[in-house]
C-alpha cells in the first residue's frame, strides 16, 4: 500500500462501514446518484446545495467526477508533474495505476464540494477564497468526523488556483487541481478521461455560465477587500480585468 495515501485513508473505514450510509434525499434535495453513499458526504453535499450558487454547485459536483478518475491516471509522461531532480524517499508518493480508490472518494469529494465555499457570504472573510474555502471545509468537516484528514482537505482547496505547485504536491491535491483545469477546458487532462465523460458529465450537471459567475463572484470580493486578491494570485488577475474595464459584462478576461 502507499504510504502516503495509507495515511490519509485508513482513519475512514469507519464511516464507510458502520451502515451510516447517505439517504438518496433529505429534506426535498435529491442527492445526485455521483454522491458517496456516506453519511459525511451526503451531509456535505446538502451544506453545499445550501449555500453555493447553483452554477458553482454544479461545477463542483463535476470536479469531483473528473478529479476522482484523475486520480488514477498514469501521469508519467508529464514533465510538469515530475521532480526536477532525483531523491529519496518521495515527498508525494503517487498511486499506483490501478489502485482501488473506493477508500478515498470522501476525502475527495469534500475537497471538491467545498473548493469554492470561499465564494459564499457566510465565507467572506478578509483573506484569500481559496483560504476561506479551505477553513469553511475543515470546520465542517471536523464536526462531521474526528477521523478525516483535515490536512489534505485544507491543503488541496488552499491551493487548487496555485499553477505549478498544486500539481507537484500530494495526490489529493494534485487530482483537484487537474479536475478544476478539466472542467475549465484544459485538453491535456480531458484526454486522460476517457470518451464521452465530459459530455456525459455535463448533460448531468450543465455548466450554465459558471465562468462568469465564478469571476464576478471573486473579482467582486477582491474589490471590496483588496486583501483577498494578492498580486501574483488568480484573484488579482480577475480583480485587475475588473478595474482595467469597469464596463464590461461578459466573462472576466482575467478568467
Amino acid at each position: 500500500v502507499n504510504p502516503e495515501l495509507a495515511k490519509i485513508t485508513t482513519k475512514q473505514t469507519r464511516d464507510r462501514t458502520n451502515g451510516s450510509m447517505s439517504p438518496t434525499t433529505s429534506k426535498g434535495v435529491a442527492i445526485p446518484d455521483c454522491v458517496p453513499k456516506t453519511r459525511i458526504s451526503g451531509a456535505g453535499y446538502l451544506h453545499a446545495h445550501s449555500l453555493l450558487h447553483p452554477n458553482i454547485l454544479a461545477h463542483s459536483l463535476r470536479v469531483y467526477i473528473y478529479a476522482r478518475a484523475l486520480l488514477k491516471a498514469d501521469i508519467t509522461t508529464f514533465a510538469e508533474l515530475q521532480p526536477t531532480t532525483i531523491w529519496n524517499p518521495q515527498l508525494f508518493p503517487d498511486l499506483p495505476v490501478g489502485t482501488d480508490s473506493a477508500d478515498l472518494d470522501d476525502l475527495i469529494f469534500a475537497a471538491a464540494i467545498f473548493h469554492d465555499f470561499g465564494t459564499c457570504t457566510e465565507h467572506d472573510h478578509a483573506q484569500r477564497f481559496e483560504v476561506c474555502g479551505a477553513d469553511a471545509a475543515v470546520h465542517f468537516m471536523s464536526s462531521m468526523s474526528p477521523d478525516i484528514d483535515l490536512r489534505e482537505i485544507w491543503t488541496a482547496i488552499a491551493l487548487h488556483t496555485s499553477r505549478g505547485i498544486a500539481e507537484r504536491m500530494g495526490p489529493l491535491t494534485r487530482c483537484l487541481r487537474m479536475g478544476v483545469k478539466a472542467d475549465f477546458g484544459d485538453e491535456k487532462w480531458r484526454a486522460l478521461l476517457g470518451d464521452g465523460v465530459v459530455g456525459r458529465t455535463e448533460k448531468e450537471f450543465p455548466r450554465g455560465e459558471i465562468e462568469k459567475v465564478l469571476g464576478d463572484a471573486v473579482a467582486a470580493q477582491g474589490e471590496r477587500c483588496p486583501a483577498k486578491a494578492p498580486r501574483g494570485s488568480w484573484p488579482a488577475d480577475l480583480l485587475r480585468a475588473r478595474l482595467e474595464e469597469p464596463e464590461w459584462d461578459g466573462v472576466n478576461k482575467g478568467f
